[in-house]
């Protein structure tokens, strides 16, 4: 075939280039629009309009040519502006593409995109030079439409990647398309069975901006599928993993924006589940590591305020070196003011940004579904929850919530077709704050093993001395956090072979506390289990400090046979001072009584407004004075904001519970009712008398708990 003659035949087709090329050639001589074309495409004019017959002999030879100048040409406003005889570049392309596809040629995908959105997508890392375009499609104007020109989608769309994960084996596709209103290449992971099913694509990939609706999904799986037919060898396979912590045998650990390993070459991205990534982002570097530092040099002279931290950075401990240790959380249960927020975001600061808003402080008071997603997504990091009175006394939540925590994975749940649908794992320990401890809202047994929950106010009483410290302690960490954490992380790579001696460590620490406290222990399993949980938290503390030189708490000091840590000393202590586990007529009047320091206005006395009474009357007496010598609770109000409080009617075997444990002033006779004169709410010298309960002053004051 000579360029004379120009003519190209495929079968029953049959078209001559060389009219169509001279008609261009001549229109372009004398087009203004070819002032306003890029550097490129002028290149491609002026061959055009120099030698005719070299360039129709390129295009009956390279039809991917024809595309891509016709295509340029066609999106030029200059040549737009002139009416219909723009449309002969189109033309041309379309004749092309014919061309190709009746000889079952597939033009390369940036090709046939052209080089506007090939060089957008490529700012996306998303190369089209590797994928080719079936040869039953065609893409112009911006679309993709069929050999016969019906239109599938106005916007390209492909299958860019298949993401693998590297846990379960898993596949999703990552779904590109270019966003026709705000100019640019947009992405989705969702899973294969989303992606090529037509009932689900356009619900899987709508919200995002795809350019999928009800009307083309089927189209457009039919593209999908001959796409990914053709380019299955091109599409690369990018190793995911969808939560963060550990994976790989505990060779790799995943962060939100980092890949942590001993090995250079790990090729593994994180790809968190849908909706969780605004929930992992807070795990980031903030601030710098001298400002941490000065915060933990603050926090020195609160030992308490210390467990918290250690607990933080013993969850990642967890999966890779003491694998036979039971998970845990520890629970700071507190007035407000107390300090037990700022005690978890000190924790908290060891991975990320410690707050309770769009921090990673997440909240009691989300679904059990939702608090499960997040374990899973975690994996391996604390999870931190706050404000457990959010629960809305929801015992059975809590229950549910410290049982997964502690057994590594959600309850199972069957399918329709007889199988067990998969159940994420994670190892992770746990740290909850609120207005009580949560023993208080659960009965369950099992519950009192698995929560360490701190007795002391973890700075102390409040006072104006210790408080500027405290918000010094609290800004020092919402400003520089993260840096710890993957610096311990470091550390536990690097050091894979001190991975036993640790865990031998560990086991001698539980071996010795078992000796010391064996009479406690036989009569109380829940001592010896709980007893190695501050074994755990002895073992780490003395890493962080002594291997990693974090600086340590008011009252350490090391022998040459061991290290004394007023924080673990003082948890030992509360572990082992009798029944552990706070029962529930302690954890009740925990709860009323900080239910009644909230409401002290309801008090005769305490009033803020003088002969005004509350709505629903005094709930008792309290004096004004410091020195008060007790506080006096009408005993029917109290059985009414108790059976508030817990949702169940008051029995009065609990009363007398709190009586017998020194919670409630006996009368003479022995009882818990006291017979109290109160002031009337509306005239002042009407005195009237009131069956109380007297909870002594020291009992209001007090800070440590236990069953003894």
């Amino acid at each position: 075939m000579g360029a004379a003659t120009l003519l190209v035949s495929n079968g029953n087709m049959e078209v001559n280039l060389k009219p169509i090329v001279q008609e261009m050639m001549d229109f372009l001589k004398g087009c203004p629009g070819t002032a306003q074309v890029d550097g490129a495409s002028r290149t491609l004019l002026q061959s055009i309009t120099s030698n005719i017959d070299d360039v129709a002999e390129a295009m009956v030879h390279d039809r991917e040519g024809v595309e891509l100048l016709c295509s340029r040409l066609a999106r030029f406003d200059g040549l737009r502006a002139l009416g219909s005889r723009a449309a002969l570049f189109t033309d041309i392309a379309k004749t092309a593409r014919r061309l190709t596809a009746a000889s079952n040629m597939e033009t390369s995908l940036a090709v046939a995109f052209g080089e506007y959105l090939t060089d957008a997508a490529m700012q996306h890392s998303i190369d089209l030079t590797k994928f080719r375009m079936p040869s039953k499609f065609m893409a112009y104007n911006g679309g993709i439409y069929t050999a016969n020109d019906s239109l599938i989608v106005d916007a390209p769309i492909i299958i860019a990647a298949v993401s693998k994960d590297v846990d379960t084996e898993l596949q999703t596709y990552k779904v590109a398309w270019f966003d026709r209103i705000n100019g640019q290449w947009c992405h989705i992971h969702k899973p294969v069975s989303e992606i090529m099913n037509a009932r689900s694509i356009h619900v899987a990939l709508a919200n995002s901006g795809a350019p999928v609706t009800s009307e083309n999904a089927r189209a457009t799986v039919k593209w999908l599928t001959e796409f990914r037919s053709l380019n299955a060898l091109q599409i690369p396979i990018e190793s995911v993993v969808r939560h963060l912590g550990w994976t790989q045998n505990c060779s790799v650990f995943v962060m939100p924006d980092e890949i942590l390993s001993s090995s250079n070459n790990v090729a593994i991205n994180h790809l968190p589940q849908d909706g969780m990534k605004p929930r992992l982002d807070p795990f980031r570097v903030g601030g710098s590591y001298a400002g941490w530092l000065k915060g933990m040099q603050l926090l020195a002279p609160f030992p308490m305020a210390f467990l918290g931290f250690y607990t933080a950075c013993a969850s990642v401990f967890m999966e890779p070196v003491f694998t036979d240790a039971e998970p845990f959380i520890l629970d700071y249960g507190f007035e407000s003011g107390s300090g037990k927020t700022t005690s978890a975001q000190i924790a908290g600061a060891v991975w990320g940004y410690p707050a309770t808003m769009k921090g990673i402080l997440f909240s009691w008071e989300d679904t059990y579904v939702s608090t499960m997603a997040l374990m899973s997504a975690l994996h391996s990091l604390p999870l931190i929850l706050d404000e457990s009175q959010r629960t809305k006394n929801d015992p059975k939540k809590i229950d549910s919530v410290v049982h997964a925590l502690t057994q590594g994975r959600d309850r199972s749940r069957g399918l329709r077709d007889g199988g067990v649908k998969e159940t994420a794992s994670f190892k992770m320990l746990g740290i909850s704050t609120g207005e009580n401890s949560i023993l208080a809202f659960t009965s369950a047994g099992g519950v009192a093993a698995r929560v360490l929950a701190v007795r002391a106010r973890p700075f102390g009483p409040s006072n104006p001395q210790t408080k500027p410290i405290v918000e010094a302690v609290k800004h020092a960490f919402l400003e520089n956090h993260g840096h710890f954490g993957p610096m311990l992380l470091k550390y536990i790579l690097d050091n894979k072979e001190e991975w036993a001696e640790w865990r031998e460590e560990w086991k001698r620490a539980c071996h010795t506390y078992s000796s010391t406290y064996a009479g406690k222990i036989s009569g109380n399993a829940t001592v010896g289990r709980l007893i190695n949980h501050v074994a755990l938290l002895h073992v780490v503390a003395n890493i962080v400090h002594l291997r990693l030189g974090v600086p340590v708490p008011q009252g350490w000091f090391e022998t040459e046979t061991k290290v004394v840590n007023p924080a673990i000393q003082a948890l030992e202590r509360q572990v082992t001072a009798g029944d552990v586990a706070i029962s529930r007529g302690v954890s009740t009047f925990m709860r009323f009584r900080e239910h009644i320091v909230n409401n002290m206005h309801r008090f005769r006395g305490r009033e803020e407004r003088s002969n005004m009474a509350p709505p629903g009357g005094w709930l008792g007496l309290w004096e004004s004075t410091a020195d008060y010598e007790a506080v006096y609770v009408s005993i029917d109000a109290a059985r009414r904001e108790i059976a508030f409080l817990l949702g169940v009617p008051v029995a009065d075997e609990l009363l007398l519970t709190w009586t017998d444990k020194g919670f409630l002033g006996r009368n003479p006779e022995g009882h818990y009712a006291h017979s109290v004169e109160i002031r009337t709410a509306y005239d002042a010298e009407t005195v009237g008398t009131i069956q109380c309960m007297k909870i002594p002053r020291e009992q209001m004051l007090r800070a440590e708990w236990s069953d003894s």
